[in-house]
């Protein structure tokens, strides 16, 4: 004898039940994806590419003098890396960050700020919304070492 199936609205139970499956897996697919692309990105040093000018072994450095836009060491110095961090105009606490943590870890004394560019500023959206940000800035900076 055949069972009778339950039909809600023209849908099986059975039907039902595999579609619900199957946006379980989407959702959780989804989810799995968000999480590995936050990781990728986790930590504001994650964001940070440098240009390792001396090479020389140094140990980690728990203290950095920092020098804002315009500031020199007053000290002898040479730099021994450049960095830069992209990211919009409010990112520039979290870019700073990231260099302020990659510059301890090369084992630099301090960090010269440098002015931020603004590539995009002078771009004239003619076609729609869509194309590169004029919010957009690369942060930069210099890891120093003082001349001992």
């Amino acid at each position: 004898m055949p069972v009778a199936e339950l039909t809600l609205g023209g849908i099986t139970h059975s039907q039902k039940m595999t579609t619900m499956k199957n946006t379980t897996s989407i959702i959780a697919s989804v989810a799995i994806l968000w999480m590995v692309a936050v990781a990728g990105c986790a930590g504001p040093e994650g964001r940070v590419k440098t240009a390792l000018y001396d090479t020389a072994p140094r140990s980690a450095s728990t203290r950095l003098d920092v020098f804002q836009v315009g500031e020199k060491p007053t000290k002898a110095f040479h730099v021994i890396a450049f960095f830069t961090a992209e990211g919009a105009a409010h990112d520039e606490a979290e870019c700073v960050q990231g260099m302020v943590i990659r510059a301890r870890q090369i084992g630099a004394d301090g960090l010269v700020i440098l002015e931020p560019e603004a590539p995009n500023k002078s771009i004239v959206f003619k076609h729609g919304l869509i194309g590169p940000s004029p919010d957009a800035r690369v942060f930069k900076g210099n890891a120093i070492t003082y001349d001992k």
